[in-house]
């Protein structure tokens, strides 16, 4: 898995209050991106979520006990969401890279996209270990540890792999998405093992990967064109570019440049 940590996908207001990112040990840190905590009570008004080729079991909590009331799993996605909603919630969580999924459940990821499950649905084990364990906690470092806990359990009890084929098909689209050479496996046979292990298309993961690429060169510099962006990561021209942003984050890359700017409070 290794081969795989050079993609770093970033959220749609990484510097935004109340959020902050928490990366995971030695032993998971090919497989969790990182576990977050939010405090939405800090940042009203925007809940803007993009895909990132992630996902997420996501913890809400009590914001007078400090305890875990409840969870759920959300998949990984290819729409981006934006709720007006401005409920007050502390949120604790933990992303899982959409690749090193499959090696913590039981079942294969064909038809998982944009689901929302109960945690057990996906990880058996999860509801009394939550209840026993987890829900107690009151702080996220005993989180952090308890989950990395039952997690490399997973690992280790369920001794899945990955097919080399899907593995080198992955690293092929993480360095350049808009170029997949295969050898001897056929189009069709790396379609069905990118939908075993992570239920997507391998060119609905290029383009993902793509947008990705196109966001973070947007949070790392600001000055950067359309027509820079556009000729950096592939695109035919600007217009294809701007099109093809927009359906991954309801905005435009000048829009999604001034989102970045707002709300900058307490930077992590």
């Amino acid at each position: 898995m290794a081969k795989l940590s050079s993609f770093y996908p970033i959220v749609a207001t990484p510097k935004r209050a109340g959020y902050k990112e928490y990366l995971p040990s030695a032993a998971l840190a090919g497989y969790i991106r990182c576990f977050w905590e939010a405090d939405d009570r800090d940042f009203p008004g925007n809940n803007l979520v993009v895909p990132d080729l992630c996902a997420d079991i996501i913890f809400t909590i009590d914001s007078e006990t400090g305890l875990v009331m409840d969870a759920m799993f959300v998949g990984v996605s290819d729409a981006p969401f934006e709720a007006d909603d401005e409920s007050s919630s502390e949120l604790f969580a933990v992303r899982f890279y959409a690749w090193s999924l499959f090696l913590f459940v039981e079942q294969d990821l064909a038809g998982s996209m944009n689901r929302v499950n109960k945690p057990e649905d996906m990880f058996a084990g999860f509801t009394q270990f939550f209840r026993e364990e987890f829900a107690e906690t009151t702080t996220n470092r005993e989180r952090i540890a308890l989950l990395e806990g039952f997690l490399l359990r997973k690992l280790m009890t369920l001794g899945k792999q990955m097919h080399a084929d899907f593995l080198n098909g992955l690293d092929q689209l993480l360095q350049n998405p808009n170029q997949l050479q295969l050898s001897a496996i056929s189009v069709r046979q790396l379609e069905r093992l990118f939908q075993k292990h992570m239920g997507l298309a391998p060119k609905q993961t290029a383009k993902l990967i793509r947008f990705q690429k196109v966001l973070q060169d947007l949070y790392g510099n600001s000055n950067v064109s359309g027509v820079e962006l556009a000729y950096l990561n592939g695109f035919s021209d600007q217009a294809h570019l701007i099109k093809q942003f927009k359906r991954y984050s309801n905005h435009t890359p000048e829009e999604m440049k001034r989102l970045f700017l707002q709300n900058v409070v307490n930077i992590q």
